[in-house]
């Protein structure tokens, strides 16, 4: 695009990474507005409000939506676009994680953050989509169930006080309660059953839970996501292992299994609530249908 934004929006979440991307927009707002004079911000107040946002973005013809805050601001606002809409979008990451700008190669460093969009190209990307039976939701970067879900939801919780090390020390309490169990996974009309299965992934992007490379070889153009399923996830796994998700090197373990498709729908065989999370949003409980959409979110990268 080179830079040249006709009517440009930027959605603001100022509370992401305990208030930093507040800061952050201080920081590079001059900047931006001497780029693009007719730049419209806007600035979330409550839960889902990117959404709302997007949408109303969407509907003034924005020509571009830039996100500045965290992977869940992300993904509330490509859960406006979809996979229908053209409107390119730009990632600003200032979250706690920022796993979706990692798997996308995007810099974090705010001072580059302009420089990299008036140097960016569209590239066209595939999208997620999980459906449960209380949610439909799009995600970007990666759905998972089981202890990741939990983790998310109590990273949620206290989401104020977050740092760069909630998503690990979250983890370590969660290993303590979290109970495996079996899942049935028809995956492109091959079923397999994993016995006692303590995280599931289907990884669009490499990256999640602040920076572990749970998907070192996945890919966000091959029109496939990456399956990952680490059975029996408990501390001694934890405390041997768990410096190798942070480098990818855990798909040799005995316990992890990988798969690769297009469409897999999933149960829990157990009455106990199995929890679904895409890019760290809560989307429901199992059973559940998570599929790749090929190529359909333009992106500047």
């Amino acid at each position: 695009m080179n830079g040249t934004f006709g009517n440009p929006y930027l959605i603001v979440n100022p509370q992401s990474n305990r208030g930093l991307a507040k800061a952050s927009l201080d920081l590079i707002l001059p900047e931006m507005l001497a780029t693009w004079p007719s730049l419209k911000v806007l600035e979330t107040d409550r839960g889902g409000h990117a959404t709302d946002l997007a949408l109303l973005a969407i509907a003034e013809n924005a020509t571009v939506i830039l996100v500045l805050g965290g992977d869940g601001t992300l993904n509330e606002v490509v859960n406006a676009m979809g996979d229908q809409c053209q409107i390119p979008l730009g990632v600003l990451p200032c979250g706690s994680g920022n796993d979706t700008a990692k798997s996308l190669g995007i810099p974090s460093e705010t001072k580059n953050l302009v420089r990299h969009l008036l140097n960016a190209r569209v590239k066209m990307i595939d999208l997620g989509l999980v459906t449960s039976k209380t949610h439909t939701r799009y995600f970007l970067n990666v759905a998972s169930c089981g202890i990741s879900a939990v983790i998310a939801q109590n990273v949620r919780a206290r989401e104020s006080n977050l740092s760069g090390w909630a998503y690990y020390f979250e983890t370590f309490k969660a290993i303590f309660s979290f109970k495996p169990k079996q899942l049935s996974v028809d995956i492109d009309g091959k079923n397999i059953r994993h016995p006692r299965c303590s995280l599931l992934a289907f990884a669009n992007g490499r990256y999640f839970g602040g920076g572990m490379q749970i998907a070192p070889g996945a890919s966000l153009d091959d029109g496939r996501f990456d399956e990952i399923a680490v059975s029996n996830m408990g501390l001694g796994f934890f405390l041997r292992h768990g410096a190798k998700v942070y480098r990818g090197l855990h798909l040799e373990l005995p316990q992890v299994y990988k798969m690769r498709g297009r469409v897999a729908k999933v149960d829990c065989i157990s009455k106990e609530p199995f929890y679904i999370e895409t890019d760290g949003e809560d989307a429901g409980t199992l059973p559940a249908r998570f599929e790749i959409l090929p190529r359909c979110l333009p992106v500047l990268v």
